[in-house]
């Protein structure tokens, strides 16, 4: 004779799903926080990646230009008279046209168009009402390449120039922000006097793109991601903003170039 197992049909009490909800939703709490900061992590990485290849791109060129560093000229600039043309501000078209890209005099070394756009810029082009990714997001040292002479500043036109600051201590590349990107050059002030702290002011904003990091690409050819220590720098919002007692704009300033050497001391 067979006997009839009672199997329960007792479903989920209301405290029982609830308690799972909150469970789910405590482990949700600990792991969205930890996969958001692989994926910054990763994106730097990805950065500071790209930022190598603009370096070994202008070691390359220097090779193939008896030295020299390129042209690095501001404003809007026929392309081949500058390293990189294009006038990329949040409502120029130019923001768009990856024909700037490849028309560069680093094109040659740097192919890859996603290289020039830094994996943590999400900044936007606005044309005709749609949102477009800005196709760069990388400016060179406004004292490299430069076309102009500056009384209070070194400029460099060779990589063998590049003594003051040293090669490992000179940025060459670095990511910029939208809210001052426009041509492929990078200001510093040229007015920075170390003595008047209360006068400093950034000009050209470097990237914020890794919380308060930015990719930069280095005369001697490595890259980093460098962390400003004042919050003042990564929040900045627009250019010519003062930063009285903001070290990071002494670093800036030692790492962009030096003032040069009185004809009575050489």
């Amino acid at each position: 004779m067979s006997r009839k197992v009672a199997v329960s049909s007792r479903g989920f009490t209301l405290v029982e799903l609830l308690l799972v909800v909150t469970i789910l939703a405590v482990l949700a709490g600990l792991i969205l926080p930890v996969v958001a900061g692989l994926r910054t992590k990763a994106k730097a990485i990805q950065c500071r990646a790209s930022m190598k290849q603009f370096g070994a791109a202008l070691s390359m060129y220097a090779e193939d230009s008896l030295d020299s560093i390129p042209p690095n000229r501001t404003g809007i600039v026929p392309s081949g008279q500058t390293w990189v043309s294009g006038w990329v501000t949040p409502r120029s078209p130019d923001g768009t046209n990856r024909t700037f890209l490849r028309k560069s005099l680093l094109w040659d070394y740097v192919k890859e168009e996603s290289l020039w756009h830094c994996p943590g810029d999400s900044s936007k082009i606005m044309l005709g009402g749609a949102e477009y990714d800005r196709v760069r997001s990388i400016s060179m040292n406004y004292y490299m390449g430069a076309n102009w002479r500056i009384e209070t500043r070194l400029t460099y036109h060779k990589l063998a120039e590049i003594t003051r600051p040293s090669p490992s201590d000179a940025f060459v590349f670095t990511d910029e922000r939208p809210e001052t990107i426009n041509d492929g050059a990078f200001v510093v002030d040229p007015a920075f006097n170390v003595d008047h702290q209360a006068d400093w002011r950034v000009i050209d904003l470097p990237g914020n793109f890794h919380g308060a990091g930015t990719g930069m690409a280095f005369a001697d050819g490595h890259s980093e991601i460098h962390l400003w220590e004042d919050q003042r720098t990564a929040a900045a919002s627009y250019p010519y903003q003062s930063m009285g007692f903001n070290w990071d704009m002494q670093w800036l300033d030692v790492h962009s170039s030096a003032p040069p050497v009185p004809i009575g001391s050489r």
